[in-house]
């Protein structure tokens, strides 16, 4: 018997599902679109919610939703169908994130640059140096990216 706890999960699931596919539909008419709203926190660099990660929460939530009726109806199908939707949405937002990290070192070791230019244009020593330890810290992040690309290659 499908308890009511479960009920309720699957149907709150489902209507976020129509929800974030239906304002995804009315708002979106290209996917690879920039992101709708960029927020900025201190200096650590822009934070945006687009379309990339509507798109893998509703396929999340399509997946629970596949998943859980599955579950309902005992199909196995279901089951996998929903289970194999939620990775997808797993390894969109990884991809997302990794796009996002190598973005952040180019970005900084451009502005390392930058600084270094102006410390060099004004004779002063300090704008100098942040920007070569802006440069630095590209490098290393670069590094770590590269890492993380050898080890998945080597996992998968």
């Amino acid at each position: 018997m499908v308890s009511l706890r479960k009920t309720i999960h699957f149907l709150i699931s489902f209507s976020l599902m129509i929800f974030i596919s239906a304002a995804s539909g009315f708002i979106a008419h290209d996917a690879s679109a920039t992101p709708v709203f960029t927020v900025t926190v201190g200096h650590t660099g822009p934070l945006a919610w687009g379309f990339g990660n509507a798109e893998a929460t509703a396929k999340n939530l399509e997946g629970k939703a596949q998943e859980f009726a599955g579950d309902v109806t005992g199909d196995p199908k279901d089951q996998l169908m929903g289970k194999s939707k939620q990775a997808q949405s797993r390894a969109q937002r990884a991809l997302d994130n990794a796009k996002d990290s190598r973005a952040g070192a180019v970005a900084k070791n451009l502005e390392g640059k930058l600084q270094e230019q102006k410390g060099k244009l004004t004779n002063n020593a300090g704008d100098q140096m942040m920007g070569k330890a802006k440069q630095v810290e590209s490098q290393v992040r670069n590094t770590v990216e590269n890492v993380k690309s050898a080890a998945q290659d080597l996992i998968d």
